[in-house]
């Protein structure tokens, strides 16, 4: 956008009385003027009107104005004081105006611009006028900056079906309605590095005007919302500071919001503030010390709350009532006043990575109708004496899955749960019921484990599905067992084939749970040389038959686990049923010649025990079983 025009350029005309310009020029105000209607009337292009620090004064009645223009282009006002009318300035279906260094007081409005686009206004002074101190109407592009807007009865900045403005390094102060409003369809405004603040209602609002962009402001200790959006789709508030305000940022059926890395603090009900605003992002805020919650969500969906830091809040860190298919994910709530996260009739939710401390109720509380909620890495610590770190406050609150869990006090009353890791998960068919002082104590899948050891009689005789995942492989005779024996089919039921690399079976009790099963055979091959029988009675050497038949015997002692070896005709050897008794097992198999003696056969089965018990220590420690 280009401002660089100059109107009026050329001989100076000297203004010393009311009148109407109807020739382009540069006049200059050579004193001050008092006026009952209005005082000067611009009905051409290429004006520069030059106030030249005086002051025009009117009556306070009718609807007249220090200066008005109307139906042109290229017009500068500047330099300018005026009081006392409907309008300071009044500009009307003109392109390309700037008005700069003029102060307007104790009128309707100080500056009202209509119907106008590309407008520029700086250093204008617009105070304690009984409605407006800056208002722009159904125009668009332009610029607003270094204003000061202050003690107005109605609004500091407001801007009324005005679009593609720029608000920037303005002070909207001390005003008795909102420091900067925008609405009916103002759109794709920013508002940018401003101070809002102290004013009687909000201090920033934008009502049915999508697309605004507020960022780097200061908005402080208004009386009502710091920053309020109001069916404004699309909009942006990021890096803000907003303190000690009613809530600091409120947003009412507002989708696709994005709320960036603000300072949210003091603030005497909630930071954030949500209402029927879906698909918004609300991510790596900072929340501290408001009065109610950190962040509040109402009839909210398909929203993404990342990575804020919501602590020391009156009353919840994060609450949602009557919202589902949200993601919550990487918050950190920390020394909140109730709990760290409160849910209400609220379901379908999934929550990842959240961390809370210090919470003075429950760390995670759900209540009433909050049902199919995935929390996901969920760490609690150090609530208070009395409460739970995760807590159930309901019945019939099913479909709460929890995995990879790292919280110790938890209550659940009569819902169906769902307890999950990287390793499986346990699904519970009936709704359970009870205490326990140690999650991950009573309910874990680790190392092919499922441990189901709750104490509670809410849990016990209850029906689950347990999958355990990534089973050790080359195993055999697969069964279920519990407790260290082989489960009976009355209490264990497979689902599945349980001789892969996965396993689901049904149990109807407590207990702790794996898939056990037999190794299989690991052929180990040797080779022995040939061997050709010596006559008694000749000298000549002949095949000798009988080679091929079993001879000499090997000791197999001491290892009850592993199974014995067999040198088979194959020339192999296997590990095959364990060993029973101390008596010698027979090694078969070897092309050995009648000449060999017994000690070539034990030094040969001796190599071979050796590489076939090494070969089953290394399988046993791959799958866990051994060391």
């Amino acid at each position: 956008m280009n401002f660089a025009f100059a109107a009026g350029i050329g001989e100076e005309i000297q203004v010393s009385e009311c009148q109407e310009i109807k020739e382009p020029g540069f006049y200059k105000l050579a004193g001050d003027l008092e006026s009952n209607g209005t005082c000067i009337s611009i009905k051409n292009d290429s004006v520069t009107f030059d106030g030249n620090g005086h002051t025009i004064s009117g009556d306070g009645t009718g609807f007249d104005y220090a200066v008005k223009a109307e139906k042109g282009k290229e017009l500068t006002i500047m330099n300018l004081n005026a009081e006392g009318f409907d309008a300071g300035i009044l500009v009307k279906e003109f392109d390309d105006v700037k008005i700069l260094n003029v102060q307007s007081r104790n009128n309707l409005d100080g500056i009202r611009i209509e119907y106008t686009n590309n407008s520029y206004l700086e250093r204008v002074n617009a105070t304690e006028n009984n409605n407006t101190g800056i208002m722009l109407y159904s125009g668009s592009k332009g610029k607003l900056i270094d204003n000061f807007a202050s003690g107005n009865k109605g609004y500091g900045i407001r801007l009324k079906s005005q679009n593609d403005m720029e608000i920037e390094h303005n002070e909207a102060l001390f005003n008795e309605n909102i420091g900067i409003y925008l609405h009916l369809n103002s759109s794709g405004n920013v508002i940018k590095g401003n101070q809002a603040r102290n004013n009687k209602f909000y201090g920033v609002r934008a009502e049915f005007s999508p697309g605004t962009s507020v960022s780097l402001n200061e908005i402080w200790n208004n009386d009502g919302d710091g920053l309020i959006f109001i069916y404004s789709p699309g909009s942006l508030a990021r890096g803000n500071v907003l303190d000690g305000n009613k809530n600091g940022l409120k947003a009412e059926n507002s989708k696709n919001l994005e709320v960036y890395k603000n300072t949210i603090q003091n603030n005497n009900e909630s930071a954030i503030y949500l209402y029927g605003s879906e698909n918004s992002s609300i991510k790596e805020n900072l929340i501290l010390n408001n009065g109610k919650h950190g962040v509040y969500m109402e009839r909210v969906s398909g929203s993404e709350i990342r990575g804020n830091e919501a602590d020391a809040n009156g009353e919840n860190g994060i609450s949602l009532y009557l919202s589902e298919n949200n993601i919550l994910s990487g918050n950190r709530l920390n020394d909140n006043f109730k709990n760290g996260l409160y849910m209400e009739r609220s379901s379908n939710n999934m929550l990842e990575n959240i961390s809370v401390g210090k919470s003075r109720e429950h760390g995670v509380l759900l209540n009433v109708e909050s049902m199919n909620n995935s929390f996901k890495g969920l760490k609690v610590r150090e609530t208070s004496e009395g409460y739970d770190d995760f807590k159930i406050t309901t019945a019939g609150l099913n479909g709460t899955s929890i995995e990879d869990a790292d919280f110790d006090r938890y209550t659940l009353i009569w819902s169906i749960v769902k307890i999950k890791s990287i390793e499986g998960e346990i699904s519970f068919l009936e709704a359970v019921d009870g205490s326990g002082k140690n999650f991950e104590d009573d309910f874990s899948i680790v190392n092919n484990f499922a441990v189901l050891n709750s104490s509670q009689s809410g849990f016990a005789n209850k029906s689950a599905v347990i999958t355990l995942l990534n089973l050790p492989e080359n195993r055999i005779n697969h069964f279920i067992s519990k407790n260290g024996a082989k489960c009976p089919a009355e209490e264990c039921r497979n689902l599945t084939s349980i001789n892969g690399k996965n396993a689901t079976f049904e149990i109807k009790s407590l207990g702790r749970y794996s898939i056990s099963s037999e190794s299989a055979p690991i052929p180990v091959a040797i080779a022995l040389p040939a061997s050709t029988g010596s006559s008694s009675s000749g000298g000549s050497s002949q095949p000798n038959a009988a080679s091929k038949q079993p001879e000499g015997n090997i000791s197999f002692e001491g290892f009850s686990n592993f199974s014995t070896l067999d040198l088979n005709n194959s020339g192999k050897i296997e590990l095959k049923s364990p060993v029973e008794s101390q008596e010698s097992t027979a090694v078969t198999g070897a092309v050995i010649g009648s000449g060999y003696k017994t000690w070539l056969i034990s030094g040969a089965a001796l190599i071979c025990i050796v590489a076939g018990l090494s070969a089953a220590l290394w399988y046993k420690k791959m799958n866990g079983e051994f060391w």
